[in-house]
């Protein structure tokens, strides 16, 4: 049934406004918390709970926004510093922390409602961020940091 399947998707996209809107639990029946609420902007903990057994913490606007750079500036500037609510809240029993965002489908975002992901983080907690260096020449340097601040100044 096409009615069932649009349903579905209206729920897991809108997941974040039914929270606010007190509309859906999660998926595995827990009705989520607001934890911290400013004007443009909520914490509530993730139901994902990485490998340190220890959760981490979701910070959206709430108005849904797709991508960040849709987000009108003074609301931007609530939700970073609820971002950094959150991460000072972290450290209280961390000794870091993560700012994750995920966006665009190739960024893996597959909630599309701008959404950072503050994770604590251990020494040695097997969370794994990887990063590699690409190698290139000195001239593919300056020509990659040509055209980036051509982009930046368009």
């Amino acid at each position: 049934n096409i009615q069932l399947i649009h349903k579905k998707l209206d729920d897991y996209f809108f997941l974040f406004e039914n929270f606010l809107k007190n509309k859906k639990k999660h998926w595995n029946g827990f009705e989520p918390e607001i934890l911290y609420e400013s004007k443009y902007s909520v914490i509530f903990m993730s139901m994902n709970i990485p490998k340190t057994k220890d959760a981490h913490l979701l910070v959206i606007p709430k108005k849904r926004y797709k991508y960040l750079e849709e987000i009108p500036i003074i609301e931007l500037k609530d939700l970073m510093k609820t971002v950094q609510i959150a991460g000072k809240t972290l450290k209280k029993n961390h000794p870091a922390y993560n700012v994750l965002l995920n966006n665009g489908r190739e960024a893996n975002q597959y909630m599309f409602h701008v959404h950072f992901h503050v994770i604590p983080r251990t020494y040695k907690d097997e969370i794994v961020i990887k990063w590699e260096d690409k190698k290139m020449t000195q001239k593919e340097f300056k020509n990659l940091n040509k055209n980036y601040k051509r982009l930046l100044n368009a």
